[in-house]
């Protein structure tokens, strides 16, 4: 089994020092002696600098229980906990960290000796799991993502595979183009018109909120990320769940 995370690597910079904070939450102070302490600190954190001046790539994050100037570091693990690859990457999301890791990996590493892979629900997407599942022939274990799961109406598709307007089948989508790098296919609200600054729907009675209009995506493939290799909510699926539960738990200090 492989288990994936993302955490914070402190850096030696001035900026984690205390001195550094309470200097600063000092003149806080003084500009607002009027303030509750707690709205000191709070304003005080408003005004740390987003990165370390002497290595720019140490951003501030919040990160093993505190605030520090850390490099954000993707750590892969076997099902006992001992670190399999590290890798440091500059203010990606979680997500686009699983591919880069596990292909650093398997450049020195026979990937086939493992057979699930598991991760939280930061790593929930369509393209991770094609990938999990097609070049590494790996089970995932994945929560889904609320974030990746919007709670809108679904729309139903015709023989060829266009989708339609789930509150007027007869519409059909209007195709916008083909992601290569997600290898996926882009579909927008038939209703909407693409304006000098993007798409604008002309929806009376729209399905999103979104001033652009309803997207979808369609893939070539099936969808793994609905139909997981392992059943969401099965007894496998939640064992492997509760041990990356306790990996999110430990704190690499």
């Amino acid at each position: 089994m492989c288990v994936l995370d993302t955490t914070g690597l402190e850096v030696p910079v001035k900026e984690n020092n205390p001195k550094f904070f309470y200097s600063l939450k000092n003149q806080v102070e003084k500009g607002s002696p009027e303030k509750p302490e707690h709205e000191i600190y709070i304003a005080t954190l408003a005004q740390m600098p987003k990165h370390s001046k002497a290595v720019p790539k140490a951003k501030l994050m919040y990160t093993n229980g505190h605030f520090a100037y850390a490099y954000t570091a993707a750590v892969l693990t076997n099902g006992l906990g001992l670190v399999r690859n590290v890798m440091l990457f500059e203010g990606q999301k979680d997500s686009v960290t699983l591919k880069p890791i596990l292909e650093d990996f398997h450049l020195h590493h026979d990937i086939s000796r493992y057979e699930y892979f598991t991760a939280d629900a930061g790593f929930d997407s369509t393209e991770n799991y094609r990938y999990l599942v097609e070049e590494c022939k790996l089970k995932p274990v994945i929560n889904l993502n609320p974030r990746n799961t919007k709670d809108l109406p679904k729309p139903d598709s015709d023989s060829e595979g266009v989708p339609l307007c789930p509150k007027n089948p007869g519409l059909k989508f209007k195709y916008a183009g083909f992601c290569k790098s997600r290898n996926r296919i882009k579909w927008v609200c038939p209703l909407t018109k693409r304006g000098k600054s993007g798409y604008i729907c002309t929806c009376p009675n729209p399905c999103t909120n979104s001033k652009s209009g309803r997207m979808v995506y369609t893939y070539p493939e099936d969808n793994y990320r609905r139909n997981t290799p392992i059943p969401r909510n099965s007894k496998l699926w939640e064992k492997f769940i509760r041990n990356v539960l306790l990996w999110n738990s430990r704190s690499l200090d």
